[in-house]
């Protein structure tokens, strides 16, 4: 998370804090490997879920796979609680609190809802074992800056 210092025009030095503001937010973490948990699992021979925290945004790419049946039970409805699937270190957290979004679902070509919220990723939607979420379809999203 990037940590930014207030400006105080008239103080000695408030240059120097405008400048440590840009080297804050224009960090670039490269990319990582956020832990996944079961249900989900890293896909075999596939690339894992990775996330990039640039310029204040957070890419992802690669994807998971189930491991076992999730059944929420009804119709799938989007509303329920979710699952965690995968935890990120805090940075990676999204600035408005929660996100909601479509991760596409490789094997049967639909999507799943899911959530980026600020401990990590939930899914939100029933699906059989092997299901393979695609997270390089999870739009960037800009990330939480504190000061």
């Amino acid at each position: 998370m990037a940590k930014l210092v207030n400006i105080d025009s008239g103080a000695a030095g408030w240059d120097k804090s405008i400048e440590a503001n840009f080297e804050a937010l224009n960090q670039d973490s490269g990319w990582i490997t956020p832990t996944i948990i079961a249900p989900a699992m890293a896909p075999v021979g596939n690339s894992p879920v990775e996330m990039r925290l640039y310029k204040g945004i957070v890419l992802m790419d690669g994807g998971v796979v189930l491991s076992e049946d999730i059944n929420f039970g009804g119709d799938g409805n989007p509303t329920n609680a979710g699952i965690k699937i995968i935890s990120f270190p805090t940075q990676f957290a999204p600035a408005g609190g929660w996100i909601w979004c479509e991760a596409v679902e490789s094997f049967a070509q639909e999507t799943a809802r899911i959530s980026i919220q600020p401990d990590g990723i939930y899914l939100h939607k029933s699906l059989l074992k092997t299901a393979s979420l695609d997270f390089g379809s999870v739009p960037a999203y800009i990330a939480k800056v504190s000061n």
